[in-house]
């Protein structure tokens, strides 16, 4: 994949997510950013471990590929993540952000599937 400079910003709840676009149009954000944004200490390493205790579902090509990133290091792989992926690692993280998106989503499902909420 070759992913464009520029980014498309992403709410989630209060948090916000910068997704790059790739040269089909698809939409994606590296792990890195990922654990950020969820508070670990070492953001890399324990979306990784995410990855790993789900990797049956997320190697899927419609929740994550790996790609080669220029960063201030050098050319390394990275493994980045659609939006759908994104969810996933959400729904299984045990962080407290995680937690309060679980928390919304619940919120969105009732409101969706309720009907006293249909117009």
């Amino acid at each position: 994949k070759v992913m464009e400079a520029t980014t498309i910003a992403r709410k989630i709840g209060e948090m916000e997510l910068h997704f790059r676009r790739d040269e089909k149009g698809e939409y994606w954000v590296p792990g890195e950013e990922i654990g950020t944004l969820l508070g670990y200490a070492h953001p890399r390493r324990s979306v990784d471990l995410l990855f790993q205790k789900e990797r049956g579902l997320l190697e899927r090509p419609e929740y994550s590929s790996v790609i080669k990133l220029m960063t201030e290091a050098g050319e390394r792989e990275v493994r980045v993540y659609s939006e759908e992926g994104v969810y996933h690692l959400f729904l299984i993280s045990k962080q407290p952000k995680a937690r309060e998106f679980r928390i919304l989503v619940a919120r969105l499902l009732r409101q969706k599937l309720d009907p006293r909420f249909l117009p």
